[in-house]
């Protein structure tokens, strides 16, 4: 449900608005839009990663809570975001490589926010931490169940879609089906990184107590 919220504000905003601007929306409204959008979506993406978090130890948490404990976190999570994205495009600007590197690296960091309360750099290093010696296995896991969600899913969808929309001749069915499609992505890649992240944090417990 949380994942259906970006979804469902995206198309509320340009139909409240439609009455009042006519055919054609202003400049500014239609950043306004957008903005409000964008915010959402990270919201969203932040609450679905709470709750995932919470009900992965057993707890129960609300929708209401899982936004209100996320709002806290949120001018946290874009720094983290800001500066994780600029060392990833800084390093695919050198090389390409080194690009993939830093992606895999950091992966962790925006989830470090959520799960830990940390951002910024310590949230950076400890996703760092996570990673260290297992780069290649987290960019394998990563990798496998991006192919995974890719063969099993979103190509049979694609093609649901398709048949729907072009054989059939339903284009709302289908941009319904696409939706659904695009709301059920969300969610299995936060679920499956918080998953991530919470296991190779439970390996670091392990390893220190060694």
């Amino acid at each position: 449900m949380l994942a259906a919220i970006p979804t469902a504000v995206s198309q509320a905003l340009p139909l409240a608005i439609a009455p009042t601007l006519g055919e054609e929306a202003a400049p500014g409204t239609i950043i306004t839009v957008m903005l409000v959008s964008i915010i959402v979506w990270i919201l969203s993406t932040m609450a679905l990663t709470m709750a995932a978090h919470r009900t992965s130890d057993g707890q129960t948490v609300a929708i209401w809570e899982s936004y209100t404990l996320s709002l806290g976190l949120f001018w946290r999570y874009i720094w983290t975001g800001i500066l994780y994205l600029l060392i990833v495009v800084a390093g695919s600007i050198v090389f390409i490589i080194p690009g993939i590197i830093f992606a895999v690296r950091y992966v962790f960091a925006p989830y470090a926010v959520i799960i830990e309360g940390i951002s910024g750099g310590a949230a950076l290093s400890r996703s760092k931490t996570l990673t260290g010696g297992r780069l290649f296995g987290t960019f394998v896991l990563e990798l496998g169940f991006g192919l995974l969600f890719l063969i099993v899913f979103a190509v049979p969808l694609f093609l649901l879609i398709l048949l729907i929309g072009q054989f059939f001749g339903h284009p709302l069915l289908a941009e319904t089906v696409q939706q659904y499609g695009n709301i059920v992505s969300e969610a299995l890649f936060v679920i499956f990184n918080v998953l991530l992240f919470k296991s190779r944090g439970v390996m670091e417990l392990e390893k220190g107590g060694i």
